[in-house]
């Protein structure tokens, strides 16, 4: 009953708090926010998934709080043989904090926006959070989880909340989720339904409808499908360091290649109706909504070669397919040269070294087979997301969404590290 009584004070701030509140209703939820951290439950995850998904300063609170539970708990993190990745991430502090200062008296900055500069780097403690409480991770979470991102979908498709990153949860989730009937390893009629409404909306392409929710939902359920199929060196192989050196790959390609490549009209995406349409969209999003920003990016970094971070970094100016140059603010929409961009070399290299550490680390999951099968489709998720957002995107490193990335990635290693010991 607590763990429903948190998620629904959670969708209440969400939907009317946050929105309406201002600064007063954050300040008055700070030490409720606080508190829920520090108990170190997991009985709390899935409310400060929602608190953070507002993308309000809520999220600062939650994240400055899971670098208190690190510290305060770093005996225990070593234990779990996570030495190397908690001290790079202690290491790199006061360069954050450094430019927290430097944005807020150089640069007269809103403090709460500062903090918010970081927000990729503190990102990375829900990992810490998620193997923490993963001890305390029961089916009773789990179901919980299930429920949360199903009535943030309902709350958003009827317009009682704003759209928020989480909301394509329930589609990469409940997608993934199908794996389980395909394997007859649930009969769920309920579950059934959903999953399939789930996928069909993904596969039947609709106007809202992106490469990314395609592939990162395809991708989730092809996981969670081979993993009941037992074909876990293929699963090793899909999740390990190859895909990491194929994005590596696809962005030099990429990069020297998109002013050259063929040119072909945008797309409409209610349009494809056969794969020869399918891969006209992927053509067009690779060479013409996703290179020349990866080029931007990376030509910001070989013009300032900052090892540290640039207060108030300028925007990215891209060079299109037609050589009309455009500003982008949003970042060089894919993971690692943002990173960079964003953070300087030093910062930047190490942060994208934990990232696909955590990716590695965390896969193990997958190697034991006694877990509660509802998990298998959650850490898939989480996994996917991951991987695919690398390249196309940076919202799995953002606090609105790193607790159903990061932080279930950290669950599925703390899940490893028990269940090992346990096994011992």
């Amino acid at each position: 009953m607590k763990l429903y009584i948190h998620i629904i004070v959670a969708f209440l701030a969400l939907s009317i708090g946050y929105p309406y509140g201002g600064t007063n209703f954050i300040l008055l939820m700070a030490p409720y926010l606080v508190y829920m951290v520090l108990k170190c439950d997991a009985v709390f995850l899935p409310a400060l998934m929602l608190h953070c998904a507002s993308e309000t300063s809520a999220f600062s609170i939650v994240f400055i709080s899971f670098i208190l539970l690190s510290i305060l708990k770093y005996k225990k993190l070593i234990k779990l043989k996570l030495g190397v990745l908690f001290w790079i991430l202690i290491g790199l502090l006061p360069i954050f904090i450094w430019l927290v200062i430097t944005n807020i008296l150089n640069h007269e900055m809103y403090p709460p926006l500062a903090v918010a500069q970081t927000g990729y780097y503190l990102s990375f403690y829900a990992f810490m959070y998620g193997v923490l409480v993963a001890n305390t991770f029961t089916d009773k979470v789990l179901n919980s989880v299930y429920v949360t991102l199903f009535v943030t979908y309902l709350l958003y498709v009827s317009g009682l909340i704003e759209f928020t990153r989480i909301v394509v949860g329930f589609s990469f989730l409940f997608s993934a989720l199908l794996a389980l009937f395909i394997t007859s390893h649930s009969k769920n009629p309920l579950l059934f339904v959903l999953a399939l409404f789930s996928f069909l909306s993904v596969l039947f392409i609709k106007e809202e409808t992106t490469l990314t929710t395609l592939f990162v939902s395809v991708s989730s359920l092809l996981l969670t499908y081979l993993y009941f199929k037992n074909k876990n060196v293929l699963v090793q192989k899909l999740t390990g360091i190859l895909p990491f050196l194929i994005i590596l790959v696809l962005y030099v390609y990429g990069i020297t290649s998109y002013l050259n490549a063929s040119k072909l009209p945008m797309p409409h995406k209610t349009n494809i109706a056969d794969l020869q349409d399918l891969k006209n969209w992927v053509h067009w999003k690779f060479f013409f909504d996703r290179a020349p920003f990866w080029a931007g990016g990376f030509d910001q970094i070989i013009e300032y070669k900052h090892l540290f971070p640039i207060p108030e970094m300028p925007d990215i100016t891209a060079v299109l397919r037609n050589r009309s140059k455009m500003e982008i603010s949003f970042g060089s929409h894919t993971t690692m040269i943002e990173l960079v961009r964003k953070y300087g070399i030093i910062a930047g290299v190490l942060l994208n070294f934990c990232l696909i550490y955590i990716v590695l680390i965390s896969r193990k999951i997958f190697s034991i087979r006694e877990i509660n099968p509802y998990t298998v489709p959650l850490y898939a998720m989480a996994v996917a997301v991951t991987i695919v957002l690398t390249l196309v995107g940076q919202y799995q490193i953002l606090p609105g969404y790193a607790i159903l990335s990061l932080g279930i990635l950290g669950v599925a290693y703390g899940t490893y590290q028990f269940n090992t010991e346990n096994n011992s």
